[in-house]
This record gives C-alpha cells, sequence and structure tokens, in this order.
C-alpha cells in the first residue's frame, strides 16, 4: 500500500511518512499490518524510518524497526536513518538505531562526534543528560556572542552550528551534510551533490585580487563606517539581524584598494569567470558588472555567520536562470 500525501509544498510521502514524522506509532502498525512497505522512498528517497529519525520520533523509529524497516537506506544525498537522527540531534533516535544493528562506522569525524556526545561512547542512550544545543566547545561560543546571534545559533541544524558557530575544522564535515542541512531546494541540492564529483578545476577559479596593504585598508575603512561595539549597524534584509556593512560605490572602493585592485575585481574576475564558464560553441556572454558592493564585518561581536547564505545564494541563482 503507498498512499502519497503531501506534507506542506515542498515533499510528498506515504501515509507511512506522514505517521512516521508526526510520532504516531500505533498508525505505523495498523498500516503495517494492512501491508503497508516500510521500503518505499519519497520524491528524496527516504524511507519512513528516515522521516521518523529525522524529525526525533524515537516511538516509531521502534515501531517501524519491529516491521523490517532497513537502518543502512540511504536517500538521494546517502544519508541513513541513524545519519538524520545525528544530523538533527535526535538522541532518543540514535539510540534506538544503534541498538537495532544502525552501523557508524562510516559517519566522517564531526557526525561521530556528535553520535558520542548524544548516545555516549559506548552506544548506550543518555537522553535525559545529552546538550540541548551541542557540545560544550558550542556552549562557549554562544556564552559570547550578542543575544540574538546566539537565539539564531540554536535554531541552525547541528551540523551547521557545529561548523559555524563552534568553528570544527570544516575537513570533519562531509559536504553531504551540509547540503542535506541548507535548506536549499532537493533539485539545488541534487545538483550540487553531482558536482561533487567532477574536478575541482572544473568547479572552482582561484583567483587573488587583494594584497595585504588592500585586506587591511577596507578592513580600517570597515571597522570606522561600523560602531562595532554600541550596535548602531542596521538590520539585514534577510535575516534581520545586525549587519556591520559598508556599502560602496567603485569609485569608493577604489579609493580604499587602489585602481589596480578595483580593476582586478570589477573587470579582470568577471571576465576570466565568464571565460572559464562559458559553454563549448555558446555565443560570448554580456560583460558582467558589479551589481552591489560592499564590506561587511565578520567577528564574535559583529557579525559572526551569514546563516543564510546558501539560501540567499540559491534563490539568487535560481532568479539569474530565469532571466529572458
Amino acid at each position: 500500500m503507498a498512499i502519497f500525501l503531501s506534507r506542506g509544498s515542498t515533499s510528498t510521502g506515504t501515509a507511512l511518512h506522514h505517521a512516521s514524522w508526526r510520532g504516531q506509532p500505533e498508525v505505523i502498525h495498523l498500516l503495517c499490518a494492512a501491508r503497508a512497505c516500510v521500503r518505499v522512498v519519497d520524491e528524496r528517497g527516504r524511507t519512513a524510518l528516515h522521516a521518523a529519525a529525522g524529525e526525533g520520533e524515537g516511538a516509531a523509529c521502534v515501531a517501524l524497526l519491529s516491521h523490517g524497516a532497513q537502518c543502512e537506506a540511504e536517500c538521494v544525498l546517502e544519508a541513513t536513518p541513524l545519519l538524520e537522527a545525528v544530523e538533527q540531534g535526535h538522541a532518543a533516535c540514535a539510540a534506538a538505531l544503534l541498538q537495532h544493528g544502525a552501523r557508524a562506522d562510516e559517519l566522517d569525524l564531526l557526525s561521530l562526534a556528535a553520535l558520542r556526545a548524544l548516545v555516549g561512547p559506548d552506544g548506550q542512550a543518555a537522553v535525559n543528560s545529552a546538550p540541548a544545543v551541542g557540545s560544550p566547545d558550542e556552549h562557549a561560543m554562544l556564552a559570547g556572542l550578542p543575544l540574538e546571534f546566539a537565539e539564531q545559533a540554536t535554531r541552525m541544524a547541528p551540523v551547521l552550528r557545529r561548523l559555524l558557530v563552534a568553528n570544527a575544522p570544516p575537513s570533519q564535515a562531509s559536504a553531504r551534510a551540509v547540503l542535506r542541512a541548507s535548506g536549499l531546494p532537493l533539485d539545488d541540492q541534487t545538483a550540487a551533490w553531482r558536482d561533487l564529483a567532477r574536478p575541482s578545476s572544473e568547479l572552482l577559479m582561484r583567483a587573488p585580487a587583494l594584497d595585504a596593504a588592500a585586506c587591511a585598508a577596507l578592513r580600517a575603512a570597515t571597522d570606522e563606517a561600523c560602531v562595532i561595539e554600541g550596535g548602531a549597524a542596521s538590520e539585514d534584509s534577510v535575516d534581520g539581524l545586525r549587519e556591520y556593512q559598508l556599502n560602496l560605490t567603485s569609485s569608493q572602493l577604489g579609493a580604499i584598494v587602489g585602481a589596480s585592485a578595483l580593476r582586478e575585481l570589477t573587470v579582470e574576475l568577471p571576465a576570466r569567470f565568464l571565460t572559464v564558464s562559458a559553454a563549448p560553441g555558446a555565443p560570448p556572454p554580456a560583460p558582467l558588472r558589479p551589481y552591489q558592493i560592499f564590506a561587511r564585518r565578520y567577528s564574535a561581536t559583529t557579525r559572526p555567520w551569514l546563516s543564510r547564505l546558501l539560501t540567499v545564494a540559491s534563490t539568487l541563482y535560481s532568479l539569474r536562470r530565469k532571466r529572458p
């Protein structure tokens, strides 16, 4: 049996998925008794066990496991139900999955550390003592942040919080974990996942544009323009947090970093980008021109991160693709 239901506007799943993420074990038992298949996947390749684990519904996980749900099933972005539980910080679900044979030996270092923080190194549940936000390092970092930044940090997916707030080394997190936590539309996630298999030379263009002196001058200008301690910075239009941003015209930027650096940033670098990204045989693209120029200060007491950067970038990319 596979009755598909809508969950909001962005995902679909079977009745079993619906009962799983809602945490309704009694409905799960009824559906399985009526031959609902625990292996059916939604458009993201997620089974009902993925749905329950990702929402922190431990009783639903146990019910699905009792009907033969597969602990090692992988979704489109190769996450198992255990990874779903770990990445969302759900200790009870992670413990239940481990007790039913879920494997943790292929987790990246950051996910493994998060798992141990949730359930202990011996795999036994420590639900009552599991930290609400994350590791002690995360708590220490949160304690030093302005209140509005700390509040936003608690709403982040755990993997993003560990990377952005606790400064965990990026090498400890898998790219697929960051993609799953990004909030990007499924098409963009899967496209990015496919791109990860391509050589970095085809995806990245590295071109130094500012020397140390120019960087120092730009930083000084930003500090002078923004009130760092007084809290008088303007609010960001995306997430409403203080932004500590210096908006610049081309001439103002040139006065700060020099004419040579200005040309490199606004003329030479865009031209090289168009050359690298042009499709074979395509007509020459129109020149790129700066749309907006600004410098933003990032520090523990000003702007520690831009948490919706991926979502904003995805939106801008989608708008660019829709242009005539």
